[in-house]
């Protein structure tokens, strides 16, 4: 069953850690994409709170996989999410609407940051340059 996956940080192909980058070339790139919301940087990674009212916008890549359940449960590992614990996971995985450069609309997994942000700083840009 494919399924699309939202990346605006560490999971992006060219930030990936080595153990995951097997994991991610198996993923198709689908195109550039956006969503409203706040970008933070966290020190050795970003952070993304997601708020349909928001002015700003989180970038990132759309990428499609047609192996949905076993990717979903190596990128929850990563990304520290446990679905039976979503209130002590530091990233919540969630569907939700990103916009492609052309403008549709689709749905995508995305991990959105679900710790303290008291020692966070904004990335104004929205996107993720590297640590």
């Amino acid at each position: 069953m494919p399924d699309q996956f939202f990346f605006y940080g560490t999971l992006m192909p060219q930030f990936a850690p080595l153990p995951l980058r097997e994991l991610l070339s198996a993923f198709q790139f689908v195109g550039e994409g956006w969503a409203p919301g706040t970008l933070y940087d966290l020190g050795t990674y970003p952070g993304a709170v997601f708020d349909a009212a928001s002015e700003s916008k989180v970038f990132g890549k759309v990428l499609l996989t047609t192996d949905h359940p076993s990717m979903l449960t190596a990128l929850d590992r990563y990304e520290g999410y446990d679905p039976d614990s979503p209130s002590s996971s530091e990233y919540l995985g969630k569907r939700l609407s990103i916009t492609l450069g052309t403008g549709e609309q689709i749905e995508c997994w995305v991990y959105e940051y679900n710790g303290s942000l008291a020692r966070a700083s904004i990335i104004p840009t929205g996107r993720y340059r590297g640590a």
